[in-house]
């Protein structure tokens, strides 16, 4: 039996305005959902690309920092230069990522980007150069960033009408899970078979786990007419008077409605979500340089991988339940439950090296970074919606991955320049973690979507007093 479903759409008139299909609207036959578990499915493997790609691939890129200066006698920055070119290629394809998501097989893109970023690490092994480091990587940079930065998010706000936050906050715990066992295990494995082997490793982890999920998991949408469904999308589908449905969660969004990318990019509040996400990656670009942050203590490479171990444990943490209080919280003090313990995790780091204490704020600065991490995709699409997400995240994210490529140089450059310390970069790390949060306060509570789910809600209003008219009428009629 297909179920016919009255489907409100937005449009938007000259001015920009938004306006949805009135009650009359045309109605569309929709065959029943045969898939309900496949949402689940895409988010499983989402978990994984996040897991073996940003938990491993992301998170052990300082473990071979030492062994690269000691192999090529090089400074650094010049080190560091190797993330620089991976992130300059990743601001490069991001121009044109969101589009390739929408017109390419999303299972064929993948899998070609996936194996093309193993054989960039294999080909690490036969490097005599710091040059070839940087070809190899700007390359890699080319392939890793579709199907490990910008598919994972995309791929949940286009099967997610519901709990968006909640399997986004699960799906990147699954990174800090990866980071918090890959840091340590990174470490042992550079030690016993060299930095050469610690590529193939990585490499080799991509090809074997990475690829069957990208060949036979994934899918960039629903597809309706073969009864596929975002999961909650039956019933904002439905469209019926609020009066006659249970009250629509708060954070539900519809993914047929949304900012077009024109309105998007000339909103007032897109300069502020372009610092938002600015700030925050100026957080991110010392997530390389926390474990030889820690050795500048003396530290052993184990001992300092530990208090990275721990700050992917608070990051676990923080995600794990982190788009639960986005979902369920007013989003302000979701922000400041979330942010609070990551700054004051930062101020720790800063002051002391003492284990003990090294240990506790590192978990909370991770808490912290994980949590901002999560805040970025999750307000944009409450302030554009999931109507052109895909192409409006990947925009954006140039502005963030191009301040990530920035800091990973800057931030080793202060090092070589200010006498072998850190400090100073903390300070910058500080001062961006807390201008982060007051920025996705003040664009989610700004967002444009406001404007739109007023007008959806007025909509329904106004469809449930005809409706009530004309029951009273035919009352009258049969009197």
């Amino acid at each position: 039996m297909e179920n016919t479903t009255e489907i409100g759409t937005s449009n938007s008139d000259s001015n920009g305005s938004f306006n949805s299909i009135s009650p009359s609207a045309q109605k569309q036959s929709l065959p029943p959902n045969t898939h309900k578990y496949k949402p689940w499915a895409i988010w499983v493997g989402c978990c994984v690309l996040e897991f073996i790609g940003q938990g491993l691939e992301g998170n052990t890129r300082g473990q071979f920092y030492h062994s690269l200066r000691a192999a090529f006698h090089a400074k650094q920055d010049q080190v560091s230069l190797i993330v620089t070119f991976q992130l300059i290629a990743t601001v490069v394809i991001l121009i044109v990522a969101g589009n390739l998501l929408e017109k390419i097989n999303v299972k064929l893109l993948l899998s070609v980007c996936i194996g093309g970023s193993a054989i960039c690490y294999l080909c690490c092994y036969f490097v005599t150069s710091l040059w070839q480091m940087y070809v190899i990587f700007f390359i890699n940079g080319l392939f890793y960033t579709i199907p490990l930065i910008l598919a994972p998010t995309i791929l949940l706000s286009n099967w997610f009408a519901e709990k968006f936050g909640t399997v986004l906050s699960l799906m990147f715990a699954f990174t800090a899970f990866g980071g918090t066992i890959f840091q340590p295990l990174a470490v042992v494995v550079i030690e016993h078979f060299g930095w050469r082997g610690g590529y193939i490793a990585i490499g080799l982890a991509f090809a074997i786990c990475l690829l069957p999920f990208t060949l036979f998991v994934l899918k960039f949408k629903p597809d309706r007419a073969k009864g596929e469904y975002a999961w909650g999308e039956e019933n904002l589908l439905a469209n019926m008077p609020s009066a006659k449905k249970g009250k629509q969660r708060k954070h539900s969004l519809n993914p047929d409605i949304g900012l077009t990318t024109k309105q998007a990019f000339t909103s007032g509040i897109f300069v502020v979500v372009v610092l938002m996400v600015i700030f925050f990656e100026g957080v991110r670009g010392f997530d390389s340089y926390m474990q030889p942050y820690q050795r500048t203590a003396g530290l052993s490479a184990i001992t300092a991988a530990s208090i990275c171990s721990f700050a992917e444990i608070g990051s676990l943490v923080d995600k794990t339940y982190g788009g639960y209080l986005l979902d369920k919280l007013n989003t302000n003090l979701a922000v400041a439950i979330l942010a609070v313990p990551g700054i004051l995790g930062w101020i720790g780091l800063l002051s002391t090296h003492y284990y003990p204490v090294a240990v506790a704020s590192a978990f909370f600065a991770g808490s912290g970074t994980g949590t901002l991490g999560l805040i970025v995709p999750w307000v944009t699409r409450q302030a554009f919606g999931g109507k052109e997400y895909s192409v409006i995240y990947s925009r954006i994210s140039i502005a963030g991955y191009g301040m990530v490529a920035l800091c990973t140089e800057f931030y080793g450059w202060l090092y070589d320049i200010l006498g072998k310390t850190y400090k100073p970069v903390l300070v910058i790390v500080i001062c961006c973690f807390g201008l982060a949060a007051i920025t996705a306060c003040i664009v989610f509570a700004n967002r444009p979507m406001k404007k739109l789910e007023a007008q959806e809600r007025e909509r329904e209003a106004e469809e449930l007093r005809e409706a009530e008219q004309e029951a009273a009428s035919e009352i009258q009629a049969e009197a």
